[in-house]
């Protein structure tokens, strides 16, 4: 049974790292861009918009674990049920988020208040979710 991944977030710190493990373990993955004519040599590039589910279900068509990186933007939490309609909706099996210490909807902070409605978001889906939440890096 194949386990096809498709990684967002592809070249920032966390997902270009991601990236290069998935390379040397020779797993077959894609990565999601929202910048049109942009891709990662040698690999699989799809096209998806956070802001845009039609795009976004097109991009998650086939894939069976998704690694969920968002942009740093106001919006969040509406890419984020943006994201969860196009997971159901392309039948993904998995979703991996990178998400933050301290995540918590009831929290009296901001950020992980944040990280806490987003995971709940995805939680939500019925898909099986598991949520990375680091909290120190040392670039």
């Amino acid at each position: 049974m194949g386990n096809k991944i498709l990684v967002t977030g592809a070249s920032g710190n966390i997902g270009s790292a991601l990236v290069n493990e998935l390379k040397a373990a020779g797993a077959d993955f894609a990565v999601m861009t929202s910048k049109p004519g942009t891709a990662i040599a040698g690999v699989e590039t799809r096209h998806g918009d956070f802001a845009d589910i039609g795009s976004l279900t097109k991009a998650f068509a086939g894939i069976d674990t998704l690694f969920l990186l968002f942009p740093l933007v106001p919006n969040k939490v509406e890419l984020a049920r943006n994201a969860a309609a196009a997971a159901k909706a392309a039948g993904v099996g998995h979703i991996v988020r990178s998400s933050g210490a301290g995540a918590d909807a009831a929290s009296p902070f901001a950020l992980p208040k944040l990280q806490g409605e987003i995971d709940d978001i995805l939680a939500g889906t019925g898909i099986a979710t598991t949520f990375l939440r680091p909290n120190v890096f040392m670039q």
